[in-house]
């Protein structure tokens, strides 16, 4: 007897007691995807052998069959040492053989972030440095330049105001020119004024302009490092797998009401057993994989219908 002869069996023993696949999926709970499985021997689109076990267990009992010689002979092809480790024991094995990786995984990302922290400080904290730099040259050159025009004028006003003077013991036409030249000078002064302030003005936008450049750098920066979570909560028995980045895996049973957590960065290949009896959520929302009962499906993050 080989495993096709399991599936054989249980499809004639149905067939004569005069059931449906309907009837059989409404008391035993298996869906009829999984049924037609089981009686075709196609094993390889079966979910995980532990579930499988449990359906043949199941479908035997409720036609009135003894299940043990079945599964004695979906133990010898699988080996019973091996179906029935998994039965009991395979998450915490699952979990004892990869706690060391994922500590060493843990602490080689720990060190890989402490660096980058270093690095983004550093590389920021010269960046403004840089920028304060300019701008307090900038300062110092402007007040600079400021002094040297007002000394041009100052040196300017006293020239003409010896010149007037002398002009006046002369004459006083000499008096009513030199008061004129008077006027002209303080409209000079007036207007060099109002150049300096329009100097100080463009200044202080340039330094506003490039302060909010090296925010928009940053922020920039940022959202490179942000990561996308996938969560699944199950509404009843069901197996996840997902691989995260091509680097790492993560495998889960859940049963009702449980749930878990995928966390990547670029993307997510992740393969789910009962595909309808799960919700997905990706970064908070909820995505409609049209999943049926039983049905095996492999779905791929950023996720397209």
């Amino acid at each position: 007897m080989d495993l096709k002869d399991i599936g054989l069996i249980l499809k004639t023993e149905r067939e004569k007691k005069g059931y449906s696949k309907e009837e059989i999926y409404k008391e035993t709970k298996i869906s009829i995807m999984n049924i037609e499985a089981l009686e075709k021997g196609d094993f390889e689109n079966l979910p995980h052998i532990v579930y499988t076990r449990a359906f043949i267990k199941s479908y035997a009992e409720f036609l009135g069959l003894d299940p043990k010689e079945l599964l004695e002979v979906f133990d010898s092809h699988y080996g019973s040492n091996q179906v029935k480790h998994k039965k009991f024991n395979s998450l915490k094995e699952v979990e004892g053989i990869k706690s060391k990786k994922w500590l060493g995984i843990f602490i080689l990302v720990f060190i890989l972030f402490i660096v980058v922290c270093l690095i983004y400080f550093k590389k920021h904290t010269n960046i403004y440095s840089d920028k304060e730099r300019k701008i307090q040259n900038n300062a110092v050159n402007n007040t600079h330049n400021t002094i040297l025009e007002n000394s041009f004028l100052e040196d300017n006003a006293s020239s003409i105001e010896q010149t007037n003077s002398s002009q006046n013991n002369t004459n006083k036409n000499a008096d009513t020119q030199s008061n004129n030249t008077k006027y002209a000078e303080v409209s000079m002064e007036s207007e060099n004024q109002t150049m300096n302030s329009t100097k100080v003005t463009n200044i202080e936008q340039n330094n506003t302009t490039e302060i909010k450049e090296i925010n928009k750098k940053e922020n920039k920066e940022a959202a490179k490092n942000e990561y996308h979570t996938v969560e699944i909560r199950a509404k009843d028995k069901c197996w996840v797998k997902g691989w995260m980045d091509e680097n790492s895996t993560k495998e889960r049973l859940l049963s009702n009401g449980g749930m878990t957590l995928f966390k990547f960065k670029d993307k997510l290949k992740l393969k789910v057993g009962n595909a309808g009896v799960i919700d997905i959520y990706l970064d908070g929302k909820k995505v409609d994989i049209k999943g049926k009962p039983g049905q095996v499906k492999t779905l791929n993050f950023p996720f397209h219908d």
